[in-house]
């Protein structure tokens, strides 16, 4: 039923070339020891003239990858799971702490500063591959972080 799912909403989405997202600064977090989840931050760039929509994440390094947000809620700072997401042509979008960013669910092993990871982002039948290096548990990034854009 996914596989169907995706096929339909592929089908009929406008194709989109994958030079088109830009990321810079992609880096995630090492993982809490006991934990099984982590989060991931970068700046994506949208270098096209059209809207691009994501459609799926997915990472070797883990089950599941979602957006997800921090919103205010009664009062209180909740985390929630982003089901459509649009990135306007030409606009640029920061994924941060405390904001937009990607989760990562259900690690394949523990994420330790050093390493780096892959995660694939599919805008429309399009998916680019992003190299994330993983730093310490900081907020933000212990050393600059590259993102290598691959094909």
């Amino acid at each position: 039923m996914r596989f169907l799912l995706a096929c339909l909403l592929t089908a009929i989405t406008v194709p989109v070339v994958a030079s088109d997202l830009r990321i810079d600064n992609a880096y995630a977090r090492a993982s809490i020891p006991g934990q099984n989840t982590s989060a991931a931050f970068a700046t994506l760039h949208n270098d096209s003239r059209q809207e691009l929509r994501l459609q799926s994440l997915q990472s070797d390094a883990a089950g599941r990858v979602e957006l997800h947000r921090h919103e205010q809620l009664d009062g209180m700072m909740r985390m929630r799971k982003v089901d459509n997401f649009s990135l306007p042509a030409g606009a640029s979008v920061d994924l941060k702490a405390q904001g937009m960013h990607l989760m990562l669910l259900d690690l394949a092993a523990p994420l330790v500063a050093g390493q780096t990871i892959r995660i694939e982002l599919c805008f429309g039948q399009q998916c680019s591959s992003h190299d994330f290096a993983v730093t310490g548990i900081a907020d933000e990034p212990q050393t600059p972080a590259h993102s290598h854009h691959h094909h």
